[in-house]
């Protein structure tokens, strides 16, 4: 078997249930979304809903530190959310070292 078409297998299977053109896994959903969904609502319960209940307080308390408020040299919640977000994947270095943006689809040339 080709591993481009063992790649292709597995993803399918993997995503939605597939295996070549054989539907394996009955149903809409895929078998990573089943686990990721359970894992999630499993957490959720462990965590005694704090994710859901915390939320508006955390939302409060990054919205009030957008003032500078403390002693010198230290970042407020907003700016330390802001340095997270803006690290997510939007640029990074793709083999051959020329700058190149990270998009769904792979590593794409951007020189503009």
């Amino acid at each position: 078997m080709d591993i481009i078409k063992l790649i292709e297998n597995v993803s399918g299977f993997i995503w939605g249930g597939t295996w070549g053109d054989t539907v394996v896994i009955p149903g809409q959903i895929g078998p990573l979304a089943v686990v990721l969904l359970g894992t999630g609502l499993f957490m959720m319960v462990r965590l005694g809903a704090r994710p859901i209940l915390r939320f508006v307080p955390a939302v409060v308390e990054v919205w009030r530190g957008r003032k500078a408020q403390g002693e010198d040299g230290a970042i407020t919640p907003w700016q330390a959310l802001s340095t997270a977000l803006s690290g997510q994947g939007a640029h990074s270095r793709c083999p051959g070292g020329r700058p190149w943006t990270f998009r769904w689809t792979g590593c794409r040339w951007t020189d503009n």
